[in-house]
């Protein structure tokens, strides 16, 4: 950006930008401001394996620092997760420890 960390980013500036470029701005503004609670609704959505990774290694960083919710589909994000929640169709289907509720999931499901 031609101003560096001074550029100043709103809505018609974002325009001009990639939409994983955009994402990978908002996880950032995400991990700057700390907070006790932390909400992600699918966080990766348009970033690639890299940038997966990344927010794998975020939301390891933050563990024990945060509670993090997360809405996600991805099979990788169920790995590092204490409790599940599976959702179909707006109920509730499973709930529990992860390793408990990750046996449970039907494959066709994620």
């Amino acid at each position: 950006m031609p101003r560096g960390l001074e550029t100043r980013i709103g809505d018609s500036s974002s325009d001009h930008m990639s939409s994983s470029f955009v994402q990978k701005l908002s996880l950032a503004r995400g991990y700057m401001k700390r907070s006790p609670i932390m909400l992600f609704d699918e966080p990766v959505n348009g970033l690639d394996f890299e940038g997966d990774r990344n927010f794998l290694q975020a939301v390891e960083y933050f563990r024990g620092q945060s509670t993090i919710f997360m809405v996600t589909h991805r099979p990788s994000h169920l790995k590092i997760a204490d409790r599940i929640l599976v959702f179909e169709a707006g109920y509730l289907r499973l709930a529990g420890p992860a390793d408990e509720v990750r046996a449970r999931i039907p494959p066709d499901l994620i």
